[in-house]
């Protein structure tokens, strides 16, 4: 969380890049230009479903997995309640070969043990030819998954042969939350892999973020995230550093007339 004061009435728009380059900030490397970042398009996942359980509740809750670097598949998930309508979600249903398949053995998941008073349950999901080991680890109440939830993801570095991409991401900082609908063909997509994107005050790298005036005091507030098909559909990294040469991120801040003011730089890491 950082705090500005602007000396005049100005546009500022997020950048990512080095202060080396102040005029026309470059893109950190391995990343797109600032002007390219963008949600990945999942025209790919055509949600497909072979075979559903026979289901007690009429109100399933179903999201949609895409994994790493994978292109040709998804994981559903669907949680189910046991005791029928209305009496409680307590069972979660994931096709972990990806085969649209959700009947299949080891693809329903009771409960395991619970963390905080709240019930928790845990999958893996191992993709075939080293594409990646993904790991759920879902704490429900009736509202739906709760903070203490986490998912991990270790998969090859599309970027770089022989190097993996390891990390965990979470539903914090901030009130992020895992969504559901009661269709796969309406599941909200999450994406456990792809590029991590820096958010200021909801704001992608590139795109305006407000018009403040002289002696007004704003306060920024920075996360990194993984994003699915829509920007509601994150997961956030509780701890995290942008790469590159330092500082990494410049606030620029512009005249009503578009010419620049000043970059006004983050420097260290963010979470």
């Amino acid at each position: 969380m950082k705090t500005i004061r602007t000396g005049l009435t100005a546009v500022l728009i997020l950048l990512c890049g080095s202060a080396a380059a102040a005029t026309k900030p470059q893109p950190l490397e391995g990343h797109a230009p600032v002007d390219e970042m963008k949600l990945a398009d999942y025209a790919w996942l055509k949600r497909g479903v072979k075979k559903l359980p026979a289901f007690k509740s009429q109100k399933i809750k179903y999201t949609w997995w895409a994994l790493g670097n994978c292109k040709d598949g998804a994981a559903l998930m669907a949680w189910d309640e046991s005791g029928g309508t209305g009496k409680g979600y307590d069972t979660l249903y994931i096709d972990k070969n990806l085969n649209g398949d959700l009947t299949e053995a080891g693809e329903c998941i009771a409960a395991g043990g619970k963390q905080d008073g709240m019930p928790t349950y845990d999958a893996e999901i191992v993709l075939p030819n080293g594409q990646g080991t993904f790991k759920l680890h879902c704490v429900m109440s009736a509202k739906g998954f709760e903070w203490q939830s986490n998912f991990s993801a270790a998969y090859p570095n599309p970027k770089k042969a022989g190097e993996n991409v390891s990390y965990t991401v979470n539903l914090l900082p901030g009130a992020v939350v895992i969504h559901h609908a009661e269709t796969p063909e309406a599941a909200p997509i999450y994406h456990l892999g792809g590029e991590a994107f820096v958010e200021v005050n909801g704001k992608f790298s590139g795109n305006p973020i407000g018009k403040w005036n002289a002696g007004q005091v704003v306060e920024l507030s920075m996360s990194v995230g993984l994003y699915g098909n829509d920007t509601r559909h994150a997961m956030r990294f509780y701890h995290s550093n942008v790469g590159g040469a330092s500082p990494v991120m410049l606030l620029r801040v512009l005249k009503p007339d578009g010419s620049r003011v000043e970059d006004v730089a983050f420097a260290g890491g963010c979470g």
